[in-house]
């Protein structure tokens, strides 16, 4: 289980503004459960979703650099619950997910040629000796523009993407899992990408067209 609480390069809680903002969310609480629901909301609402600004740089996957931005991918959430979940010593680990996005932008649709989304970023932590999945991603405002419900942790109970929104239309379905992995799996998130987004990786191509930022160099 040590392994699930260790710093790592990418996972590097130890860095003096991440330490700090990670024991300030849970200041006061020594109830594991508490602090994990703390953390998970915090994460949620303090990072706005963007799907569409990425980096398949190294460095910018690192949690102590995702701390300094103001929004972020579900991969980058899930670093950075990671991260503050082990510096208040919670056993945490990234899972990778592929799913179906049922309320994807035509835009994306148009560009990608699907509404498959890969990678998914998921979390488990360990409480009462139970791994937990969490899913950090969308943000409280997003999901009631989307009329989807918020997605609440209450400490025992997974909390991962809905299949339907507040109408009961398809909203999020899992069609495969990759597991769950010690560190962040860097070169696994740009093989999965390669493998599932050709067009991204072609010369010459305008991804301003689908409002796409991703630095490569």
């Amino acid at each position: 289980m040590e392994v699930f609480l260790k710093k790592t390069e990418l996972l590097d809680f130890d860095e003096k503004e991440l330490s700090k903002y990670a024991l300030a969310i849970t200041e006061g609480i020594d109830n594991p459960k508490e602090k994990a629901i703390k953390i998970f909301t915090a994460v949620r609402d303090g990072w706005r979703y963007n799907a569409y600004q990425s980096s398949l740089l190294r460095e910018d996957f690192k949690a102590s650099n995702i701390l300094k931005r103001t929004e972020g991918h579900c991969v980058e959430k899930a670093i950075l619950l990671t991260a503050c979940l082990r510096k208040n010593n919670i056993p945490a680990r990234i899972c990778f997910s592929k799913v179906k996005n049922h309320i994807a932008s035509e835009k994306f649709e148009a560009f990608m040629g699907t509404n498959v989304m890969v990678p998914h970023g998921v979390v488990e932590l360990l409480l009462d000796d139970k791994w937990i999945r969490v899913v950090p991603a969308f943000n409280k405002t997003l999901c009631e523009k989307l009329n989807v419900g918020v997605l609440e942790f209450d400490g025992e109970n997974d909390a991962v993407f809905q299949p339907y929104d507040k109408e009961e239309n398809l909203f999020m379905e899992y069609i495969e899992d990759y597991g769950h992995f010690e560190d962040v799996p860097h070169a696994f998130f740009i093989e999965l990408l390669k493998e599932n987004y050709p067009k991204l990786f072609e010369e010459g191509i305008d991804l301003e067209k689908l409002g796409l930022k991703l630095k490569k160099n």
